[in-house]
C-alpha cells in the first residue's frame, strides 16, 4: 500500500508529518507523544467512493461539478445541519438544489447514492497500513482516540471497528453526530484530547482535511496530515487545492 503525506502550507504553521519506513509500515515520528487521535472517515477508510461516483453521474448530465467542489459543499452542509440531525439524503438534496439540479434528477441521484451507502456499509475496508499503525501503537500501550465530524454515530463507528478487528484499540470514540452541544471544532478536539491525557500538547491528531488539521493545531495538538491509496482523481483534487503531495513509500 502506498501512503502519501500532505505538506500543509507553512504560513498556517502546520508541520508536515515525518515518516520512517520499516517492515512495509510507515511510522509517523510521534516524538514526545503520549496519545494519538485518528479521524475516522478517509483516514481509517476511504469514505469518498460514493462522492466520486456522484460526480461522474453529474458529469454525464452535463453538470461540471469537480470532486473538490462536491466534497467542500458536502462538508459545509454537514457542518450547517449536523446539530439538527438531518439525514444523509436530506443533506445531499440540499447540495443538489444549490447546484440547481432539477427535482426529478435530484431524486434519482439521491436514490442511487442511498444504494451506494448501503453497499458501502458492508464492503468498506480499512486502509491496511493505517490499521497496522493503529495496532502497533496499541501494542506499545499508546492511548488512542477516534473521532468523526461527519454523519457517523459512535455506534456506526464501533460496529465497523469490530468488523475490522480493531474495536478494542481505542480508549475513546467520539462523534459530532452524537454531540448535544454544538462546540467549536477546537473545543471538541481539546475535550477529546483531555479524555486521553491531561497533557493536551502531547496528543497527536492524524487527519486528512486541512480544516481538521488547522483546528487540531489551534487546539494545541500535534497535527499529522496523511492520505492513503489516493486514486488519480483524488491526487488531482489535492493539486487543485494547492496542497503539495509527497510520496514516502
Amino acid at each position: 500500500m502506498q501512503t502519501f503525506v500532505r505538506s500543509i502550507q507553512e504560513s498556517q504553521g502546520i508541520p508536515a508529518a515525518s515518516f520512517s519506513s520499516g517492515n512495509n509500515l510507515l511510522y509517523p515520528s510521534f516524538v514526545g507523544v503520549k496519545a494519538v487521535i485518528f479521524e475516522f472517515e478517509n483516514v481509517v477508510f476511504d469514505g469518498t467512493a460514493w462522492q466520486r461516483r456522484c460526480c461522474q453521474w453529474l458529469e454525464r448530465l452535463g453538470r461540471n461539478i469537480s470532486f473538490a467542489l462536491f466534497c467542500s459543499q458536502w462538508r459545509k452542509e454537514i457542518r450547517l445541519h449536523r446539530s439538527v440531525h438531518m439525514s444523509s439524503e436530506e443533506i445531499l438534496e440540499r447540495c443538489l438544489r444549490r447546484w440547481e439540479i432539477p427535482t426529478g434528477l435530484a431524486t434519482e441521484l439521491v436514490a442511487a447514492c442511498r444504494a451506494l451507502w448501503r453497499k458501502a456499509s458492508v464492503v468498506d475496508k480499512p486502509f491496511t497500513s493505517v490499521v497496522t499503525l493503529i495496532q502497533s501503537l496499541y501494542e506499545k500501550s499508546m492511548r488512542l482516540g477516534l473521532v468523526s465530524d461527519s454523519l457517523a454515530t459512535v455506534s456506526d463507528m464501533q460496529e465497523r471497528l469490530n468488523a475490522w478487528h480493531i474495536g478494542n484499540c481505542f480508549s475513546t470514540i467520539s462523534s459530532r453526530r452524537d454531540s448535544i452541544d454544538e462546540q467549536s471544532d477546537v473545543a471538541w478536539l481539546i475535550e477529546n484530547a483531555k479524555n486521553l491525557t491531561s497533557d493536551v500538547d502531547t496528543v497527536a491528531f492524524v487527519g486528512r482535511e486541512e480544516e481538521q488539521l488547522t483546528s487540531a493545531m489551534r487546539a494545541g495538538l500535534k497535527p499529522f496530515g496523511i492520505h492513503c491509496n489516493p486514486d488519480g482523481r483524488l491526487l488531482t483534487t489535492m493539486e487543485e487545492q494547492r496542497h503539495s503531495v509527497r510520496a514516502v513509500a
